[in-house]
């Protein structure tokens, strides 16, 4: 067997970590893991070596040493330096463009890779995808869409990043509440909350709810499931902010830490913890709803009681949530054709199946997920598995220059209860006017 050489490679003054042998197959294999799948993709023909930005925790790097003898036995004329930039590499990429020497596959999230590509900085992948004969409707197709402008494909999916309802089973055995069935209802997770919600203000001793305010990732399922409609659904760059549907709907979600008083809205509210160490650990929160990004991290910390609902079902559904990190090519890279050949086997099915198994991120692929659900046992992971209808946050689609004008309003309306739901959404409409013309909105 060889063993990895782990070496500290220095390329366009970066800190690149070069993988290489089968240890990684055979850790697999010890724990009784299934070959990996073949590989579509022909080999590449002559030695190439290519740059790799992705995650930098310490679990994606132990994921992508079992990965990589996998590759390396199929495409052995083919070396990756993996450079754990993270999430946060949008300035060192811009200026890695300008100066000629781009990475040859770059992982980001958000709507940063649409910009890259509307800027003429990322590769359409339409022809590689077609010669490689990817099967696009195994990716959630929400996700796999939003990665396509003009019907021109740009990136593909990392992982998917679904919304739950964390709670705690102690807190529903005390209130005498009923655990969350499959079919709960908005009214059902508003009563919960109601009798969940122990002690007085400000800090109470348990807050029924808590989640990130501010229609970014959290309480849009709420949102969405109350029938909230902040774009047109044939054209997400025209804004719809100022309907009376979106005062009713943006009016139910305001009142649960507003009116109500039954969420938690700042780390204050449960003595300056953070909302997943007041849910996990301290208790202080009786359900959580949040994505499963950190769930090996929380996993670890637990001291409570804890398992996993879905989302509850407004008039309109439950507003499925799937965040976007996706890889993509940039434009000028010497040897496309080998950076395709990286992303394609980096985003089959057997890397999803690692990926979740080893660093805990959940699928990109729909095949994949049962099997995610089942690997975090006690924890009914499954009733969460998303569907082709889960999309991505505001953020991560909005223009940058209107999620610029608009966060501050949601900031006062949610975080600080400065503005009525009325003159928020009034406030968001005139703002998007302003930044990006009278076409925005509608």
């Amino acid at each position: 067997m060889s063993v990895p050489l782990i070496s500290t490679v220095t390329r366009r003054r970066a800190t690149a970590v070069s993988f290489g042998g089968a240890l990684g197959l055979a850790l697999l294999a010890g724990c009784g893991a299934p070959a990996p799948q073949t590989s579509a993709v022909p080999a590449v023909k002559g030695p190439v070596t290519l740059e790799l930005w992705d995650r930098n925790d310490p679990l994606y790097v132990k994921f992508f040493e079992s990965w990589l003898p996998t590759f390396q036995s199929k495409q052995p004329l083919v070396k990756v330096n993996f450079v754990p930039t993270g999430l946060s590499n949008d300035d060192k990429f811009i200026t890695g463009m300008a100066s000629g020497t781009p990475p040859d596959v770059v992982l980001m999230n958000g709507r940063r890779p649409r910009t890259h590509f509307e800027a003429g900085r990322v590769m359409a992948l339409d022809a590689f995808i077609k010669a490689s004969k990817l099967d696009v409707a195994d990716f959630f197709q929400g996700v796999y869409k939003h990665l396509s402008v003009g019907g021109k494909q740009f990136a593909i999916s990392q992982y998917v990043n679904a919304n739950h309802v964390y709670y705690n089973r102690d807190h529903f055995r005390r209130a005498g509440v009923p655990f969350p069935k499959d079919d709960w209802t908005h009214e059902d997770f508003l009563e919960a909350a109601r009798r969940l919600t122990r002690g007085p203000l400000p800090v109470r001793e348990v807050w029924g709810v808590s989640m990130g305010w501010g229609v970014t990732s959290r309480d849009v399922s709420l949102l969405w499931g109350e029938c909230v409609q902040m774009t047109d659904p044939k054209n997400p760059d025209v804004f719809t902010f100022n309907t009376p549907q979106n005062v009713k709907a943006f009016q139910w979600v305001h009142d649960l830490p507003w009116k109500y008083r039954l969420g938690s809205v700042t780390n204050a509210d449960h003595g300056g913890v953070p909302r997943a160490d007041a849910f996990f650990a301290t208790g202080a929160i009786a359900m959580l709803l949040e994505g499963t990004q950190q769930l090996a991290t929380w996993m670890d910390r637990a001291q409570v009681d804890w398992d996993v609902a879905p989302l509850p079902k407004g008039p309109c559904g439950r507003g499925l949530h799937a965040a976007i990190d996706a890889y993509f090519i940039p434009a000028g890279v010497k040897a496309p054709e080998a950076s395709w050949t990286l992303i394609a086997a980096y985003t089959d099915k057997e890397a999803n199946r690692m990926r979740g198994a080893i660093a805990f991120l959940p699928p990109a692929r729909k095949s994949q997920w049962e099997a995610w659900a089942r690997s975090i046992p006690g924890h009914d992971l499954r009733s969460g598995i998303p569907t082709d209808a889960a999309q991505p946050n505001p953020d991560q689609v909005w223009d940058p220059e209107a999620w610029k004008v608009l966060n501050p309003i949601w900031q006062a309306l949610f975080v600080r209860n400065e503005l009525s739901v009325a003159d928020a959404l009034k406030q968001a409409h005139e703002a998007v006017f302003k930044a990006l013309g009278p076409s925005a909105v509608r």
